[in-house]
């Protein structure tokens, strides 16, 4: 009897264990619902009455690459029905929104399939009052109508961190490859690499339409293609927030219509603060001539504050860009630009990683090198590596001529950065740079190690300094001075003997005075 007893206990306990949701945890804050399997993914968004849970992810999780292999609705079966068409069901929606907490723990999800002619699209549908950390989404395939983006269609009163997005979405109105719109809420440390593509107005690569909210250290690297107004890299518009420390390289591109609210950051920008972002994306027009305007944002309203800011007129192909400077790509690609406070248009330096320049709080938010990023500022939680200046020398002057002489240096340590440039600059005056226009330089191959600078259109007789330069992503460095005089000519050696000549004899007629 008592074997009878405890089998059915047992057999009791394993039916309760088997109808336990998820891969574990009780939904509290201190024992999150652990996600580790695309059936839990799936049960998550068909259960509305969990979305004010909290949640982990414990493993990466990828749907199968052919969505028509996925049973989307979770009805038992992956028959491609008119349900899975639709895809994933986002998780969050205008009637009742996602309020808990999401910790990817540095996971992905990937493969997502989304297919809704709806508001509120995206692996979020709507996130109100919550927090989503440590997560990324990748190689997604969403379209939606209004309210569309890859981590969700809106945000409202709630704070991402380290969240990424990537692979491609389409909308008609408020698409973004991150978030189709925010409100009041605050981002940190994210980035989005999926491509975007809008029908209808505020198409962007990070964030359709931003209000209220706070970003810092952020960045963009998908392209937007819109028939719509107010399409741009990051924002399509950018309401009443400050946006700190973070960039777009994605391209712009108007694909239909004539609307002229295109911009390589942010087109739409009201009572807003944006400071120590670039841009290197560019803004072109099928089927029509090219804007050259468009470097940075465009249409402004209200009072903003725009503070040490570039965009790259090469790659970007433009001129101009309300509220940053102009910049060439090679000066883009070095730290000094937006280090050095005696920059054009820099009021206070960039934190970079050991900037000697950098009287901020060294905080560290941006690092740069010659190979990651395509050479650009990039942010320090990308993890890539931070330049140092170069070691360089200068060497003994030699074969001096009236007008030549053979001078060089040695570079003996790259900083951790391809160098760029490198030679020896002289001047008449001491402490040449390449900076002055009244000294001369070389220009020499590349690399590291010892080389030989022919110095030449010199003047004949004269003293002259030089030291030797190498550059890289941190910027110029110069080696030891030395100096040398250049050979008169043979008329000034002439006029030096008739001195000599003249010196000695007034000396052999002082002499023969008072003896």
């Amino acid at each position: 009897m008592k074997f009878k007893i405890l089998a059915i206990v047992l057999l009791v306990f394993a039916v309760e264990l088997s109808a336990l949701p998820y891969s574990g945890g009780s939904g509290t804050s201190g024992d999150p619902w652990q996600i580790s399997t695309t059936d839990d993914l799936i049960d998550l968004s068909n259960t509305s009455a969990d979305w004010n849970n909290h949640f982990i992810l414990t493993a990466n999780i990828a749907f199968d690459a052919n969505e028509q292999n996925v049973d989307w609705d979770g009805d038992g079966s992956a028959d491609w029905d008119a349900q899975d068409q639709l895809g994933f069901s986002p998780i969050g929606n205008n009637s009742i929104k996602f309020t808990g907490s999401f910790d990817g723990q540095g996971y992905e999800i990937s493969n997502l399939f989304i297919n809704r002619s709806t508001l509120y699209v995206g692996f979020f549908g709507y996130i109100r009052v919550a927090s989503i950390i440590n997560l990324g989404l990748t190689d997604f395939e969403i379209s939606g109508y209004l309210y569309s983006g890859g981590l969700s269609g809106s945000i409202a009163y709630s704070t991402i961190t380290n969240c990424y997005t990537s692979g491609g979405i389409d909308g008609y109105v408020y698409t973004g490859g991150f978030a189709g719109a925010i409100s009041y809420t605050t981002i940190n440390n994210s980035s989005n690499s999926a491509d975007v593509a809008g029908t209808g107005s505020y198409a962007a690569g990070f964030i359709g339409h931003n209000a209220e909210s706070i970003i810092n250290r952020c960045f963009n690297s998908g392209d937007v293609t819109s028939s719509g107004d107010y399409a741009s890299g990051f924002f399509g518009a950018n309401h009443a927030s400050t946006v700190s420390n973070s960039y777009s390289t994605g391209d712009v591109t108007r694909s239909a219509g004539t609307g002229t609210n295109f911009s390589a950051f942010s087109s739409l920008t009201s009572s807003s603060t944006i400071e120590n972002s670039y841009t290197t994306g560019s803004v072109t027009y099928d089927n029509s001539t090219d804007p050259i305007d468009k470097g940075f944002v465009i249409d402004i309203y209200g009072n903003n504050t725009f503070t040490n800011n570039f965009f790259d007129s090469e790659a970007g192909g433009q001129t101009s860009g309300t509220g940053a400077t102009v910049k060439t790509t090679s000066e883009m690609k070095t730290v000094l630009t937006f280090s050095d406070e005696t920059t054009v248009g820099l009021t206070t330096a960039w934190d970079f990683v050991n900037n000697p320049f950098d009287d901020a709080a060294n905080n560290d938010y941006w690092t740069i090198n010659n190979v990651d990023n395509n050479g650009y500022p990039a942010l320090v939680w990308q993890g890539f590596d931070m330049a140092v200046a170069p070691t360089v020398t200068t060497s003994t002057i030699t074969n001096i001529t009236n007008t030549t002489a053979d001078s060089g240096g040695d570079v003996t340590d790259d900083g951790g950065a391809d160098i760029s440039t490198l030679g020896v600059v002289w001047s008449t005056t001491s402490t040449p740079a390449l900076t002055s226009n009244e000294d001369g330089h070389t220009s020499d191959t590349p690399g590291v190690g010892a080389f030989v600078s022919n110095i030449n259109g010199l003047s004949p007789n004269q003293i002259y300094y030089a030291r030797a330069y190498a550059t890289n992503s941190f910027g110029t460095v110069y080696g030891n001075e030395v100096s040398f005089a250049t050979i008169p000519t043979l008329g000034e050696w002439g006029l030096i003997a008739l001195g000599s000549l003249t010196a000695m004899l007034g000396g052999w007629f002082v002499y023969r005075r008072f003896v």
